[in-house]
């Protein structure tokens, strides 16, 4: 069967495809920053290297929080799965794969809402856990914007080392499952940066 709902195909369009692409390239970026960082040896002079494009993967990471953030509350407004059933057999007819884009079912969609779901989790845990719905600490998200352009001006090695530490907590949550967590993403991005 087929979802045609014109706020189902603009959701998919508007929201889906564009949470899968922001977290994927969130990925992306971790795992450059967490890479080079690493090749450098940590600290300090690591640091100095590669301020600029640390404070610009905080930046992105909060710009994604955002966007997933609106994403959520916006799917359960609409209905979640009522306006988008769970299910692989519901393609959603939204001009793909004809366009150029990898067609998109029920399923896709619905992965990337909890991939968007368990982004804000681990922000919000108290434990950075993806799966913790209780969202019940700032920590997590505050490391990623004391690492931000809109962070203190001088970033302190320990604000770079928590927000590398995020990083690798992404990057291995995102693996996990031979790629799955990634694959989902992918498997509906349009240009995940990668």
């Amino acid at each position: 069967m087929a979802v045609t709902d014109p706020t189902a195909l603009r959701f998919s369009n508007e929201r889906i495809r564009t949470a899968a692409d922001r977290l994927a390239r969130a990925y992306y970026l971790c795992k450059a920053i967490k890479d080079r960082w690493d090749s450098l040896g940590g600290g300090q002079p690591a640091l100095d290297i590669v301020e600029n494009d640390l404070r610009g993967a905080a930046d992105y990471l909060v710009s994604v929080y955002t966007w997933v953030y609106d994403t959520e509350k916006i799917w359960f407004v609409l209905g979640s799965t009522s306006l988008i059933p769970d299910n692989p057999a519901e393609t959603i007819e939204d001009g793909s794969p004809s366009d150029g884009r990898p067609g998109i079912n029920g399923e896709d969609a619905v992965r990337v809402v909890t991939r968007a779901i368990q982004f804000q989790n681990w922000l919000l845990s108290s434990t950075g856990s993806f799966s913790d719905a209780l969202r019940d600490s700032v920590s997590w998200i505050n490391t990623v914007y004391a690492a931000s352009r809109g962070g203190e001006v001088t970033l302190a090695l320990a604000d770079a080392t928590n927000f590398i530490s995020r990083c690798g907590e992404l990057v291995t949550d995102y693996e996990n499952s031979g790629d799955l967590h990634l694959s989902y993403l992918l498997a509906v991005a349009v240009n995940p940066g990668g």
